[in-house]
């Protein structure tokens, strides 16, 4: 007789793996400002969120290019992507902006997200974070609040591992299984079990598991239908119907010893959906093409001495690999959705807590779990202050200050203190990032992949939560760091939006330059300030993207700080040969004030250089104080443009004498 065994959740994870997209931040304000566009359309403010209304939004955010192609089901592609707003509490079910989503709508749309705030976390960051604090994850008719229970384990470790938190935490959903989860983790670190045992023993006692389990055991006969059965799969019947001729392989190779098998079973567990899972725990090599038993490794299949056994190690291994399956695509969706507090550290394959969220959160931790980590909030829509959350979290910079002096066992006096040493350990994980992530070698390939616009390389190699253009901003920020010695607060001449591990998550902000480095008088150069403008427009586009917006920034710039001996640095892939002439003609031609006529600048220095020579700079190891020179004798040069051009090139090419020898 059929048995009927029905999937029941035991994890939690944060969102849905339907709303995931690259640029996470952005993406999710994008979404704010078009649902809140939509809605205002005529006609549609009194629309349900039903069939017909889905589809009708799904053009309108292809019609925005928000989304590409051509999806089927557009009604469902629609609910995918506003899921995860309605997860967060940023909009309704009904697809609504909430009150927090309207907040958080309006800094994206000032493009001031600077903080605000004692935790020093920009000021979108700051309503996710309360939004994490209180979205919660419904499992059995129960809730628990993944953040605070990150925030309670992260405070019983200084770090976990991203394994820890892919495969232990999620298994914690309720104050019993939390306790045993942190005893795993103290006996998996003194290597007394390993993760998968902890994985294994967690649903084995589950009851449909356990019935499962005894069901596959009792029946007489292995059939196609008992295999698609005891998978217990959440989605399609149809995914277990090919771990039939697995087990029957087994059972050849394992208990009836034919090892001419072993080219079949080899051929069949590469072809499995999670094919990487049992090739990797059968075979020493999974990339070969033909196998012998000595490519075979040892595993607990090795020991059964019968059907039963075999029976035993099956079912186990099969829902093993199926949940390690799931919870690393969680892990994914879950780190992304923590990252949006910058509160986290994801670094070296630890998560850590932020200096200032560690001294904030570790006193009062554990009355927040024990007061609402395992509730429902009532406000998950309403943008309240952090207190209203909780009366814990009251925030003030005597608690800070306290909090600090306590785990750090100093005795500061001043919240200034606090965010020096925050200032401090940033520029400490930034230098430590530039050493182990972008190093010479790394920047030149960096610098070569943007000129070939290997976009995938390049979100790869730096981060999937920005565009292009904005990592561009932030590597050329990287190498003029480099260039200037690491000195100057690059952090904050950047006018980007860094995440908790100071990589870029948003486009700078509109009306300034890309980068402001402040310099100051050394026997090299005067006190001054440098704009840095990057581009990627095409030679098409570039004339009419960047001459005026350039050229304006630093005229702008000029009439605010007249004593400063500032110029620009245009940056691009392909300079255009007119964008090169009107660059140099700002020397001879006045900028003037729009609102006041009397007020202008009399002549701009503006040096504009393509990636070659940035490559070249850093080839060579140049450094600023060298380039000071080479660029105002440039500037100075009135030869015709190709040749001023060729020349600036050939002297940082060839000249490597004395006056240009690297620092």
């Amino acid at each position: 007789m059929k048995k009927k065994l029905s999937y029941k959740s035991f994890f939690w994870s944060i969102g849905t793996t339907s709303f995931r997209m690259k640029q996470f931040n952005r993406m999710m304000e994008e979404q704010l400002r078009l649902l809140n566009e939509f809605w205002q359309i005529d006609g549609n403010d009194n629309l349900k969120w039903d069939t017909k209304t889905q589809e009708e939004y799904y053009k309108f955010m292809k019609k925005q290019s928000f989304i590409t192609g051509d999806e089927k089901k557009k009604d469902k592609n629609a609910r995918e992507k506003t899921s995860g707003l309605v997860d967060l509490g940023l909009i309704n079910t009904d697809r609504r902006l909430t009150d927090v989503g309207q907040k958080l709508l309006d800094i994206s749309l000032s493009g001031d997200f600077s903080s605000d705030n004692e935790l020093l976390i920009e000021k979108d960051s700051f309503i996710y974070l309360k939004q994490l604090l209180k979205t919660s994850y419904k499992i059995n008719n129960e809730h628990i609040r993944p953040f605070i229970l990150l925030l309670y384990v992260l405070s019983k470790y200084e770090t976990i591992t991203f394994d820890e938190f892919k495969y232990i935490l999620p298994l914690c959903i309720d104050k019993t299984s939390t306790e045993e989860m942190i005893e795993n983790l103290n006996n998996i670190r003194n290597n007394e079990i390993d993760i998968d045992s902890v994985i294994i023993k967690k649903f084995m006692s589950r009851d449909n598991y356990q019935e499962a389990f005894n069901y596959f055991l009792e029946e007489e006969i292995v059939t196609k239908d008992l295999i698609v059965q005891i998978g217990i799969n959440r989605k399609s019947d149809k995914y277990d119907e090919q771990y039939y001729n697995t087990y029957n392989l087994l059972k050849e190779i394992y208990i009836n010893k034919s090892y001419d098998k072993l080219q079949d079973f080899y051929s069949n567990i590469k072809s499995l959906r999670l094919s990487k899972y049992w090739v990797k725990y059968f075979f020493s090599n999974g990339s070969k093409k033909r196998v012998t038993i000595n490519d075979l490794k040892d595993n607990d299949f090795n020991s059964i001495k019968d059907e039963k056994e075999l029976r035993e190690v099956f079912f186990k291994f099969l829902h093993l690999n199926k949940i390690k399956a799931t919870l690393n695509d969680y892990f994914d969706l879950n780190k992304r959705y923590v990252g949006l507090a910058d509160t986290i550290n994801f670094q070296d394959n630890q998560i850590s807590l932020s200096i200032i969220p560690k001294i904030y959160f570790n006193p009062i931790i554990d009355d927040l779990y024990n007061s609402i980590c395992f509730i429902k909030s009532n406000d998950l829509t309403n943008n309240i202050e952090l207190i209203n959350i909780n009366k814990n979290l009251k925030l003030s910079e005597k608690i800070l200050i306290s909090s600090y002096n306590k785990i750090y066992n100093k005795e500061i006096k001043s919240i200034v203190e606090i965010e020096q040493k925050y200032k401090n350990n940033r520029y400490e994980r930034f230098n430590n990032l530039i050493d182990n992530k972008f190093n010479k070698e790394k920047l030149l390939e960096l610098l070569e992949d943007f000129k070939k616009r290997n976009d995938k390389r390049i979100n790869k190699s730096v981060t999937m939560n920005a565009d292009i253009p904005t990592i561009f901003e932030y590597i050329i920020g990287i190498i003029w760091y480099e260039i200037s010695e690491r000195k100057g607060d690059i952090l904050s001449y950047m006018n980007l939006s860094l995440d908790a591990d100071l990589l870029p998550k948003t486009h700078s902000t509109g009306g300034i330059a890309d980068i402001i480095y402040k310099y100051e008088n050394t026997k090299e150069y005067p006190e001054h300030t440098l704009l840095i403008e990057v581009t990627l427009t095409d030679k098409m586009n570039q004339r009419r993207m960047e001459m005026e917006p350039v050229s304006r920034h630093l005229g702008e710039y000029l009439l605010k700080n007249k004593k400063d001996a500032s110029y620009c640095v245009f940056i691009t892939n392909f300079l255009d040969i007119n964008v090169l002439n009107d660059f140099r003609s700002r020397k001879n031609r006045k900028f003037y004030d729009t609102k006041d006529h009397s007020r202008f600048i009399d002549g701009m220095k503006i040096i504009p250089i393509e990636t070659d020579i940035i490559k070249l700079i850093i080839e060579k190891e140049y450094k600023y104080k060298k380039l000071y020179d080479i660029f105002d004798k440039a500037y100075l040069n009135d030869t015709e443009d190709k040749e001023w051009y060729d020349d600036l090139k050939t002297k940082l090419t060839y000249r490597t004498t004395t006056i240009f020898k690297p620092s």
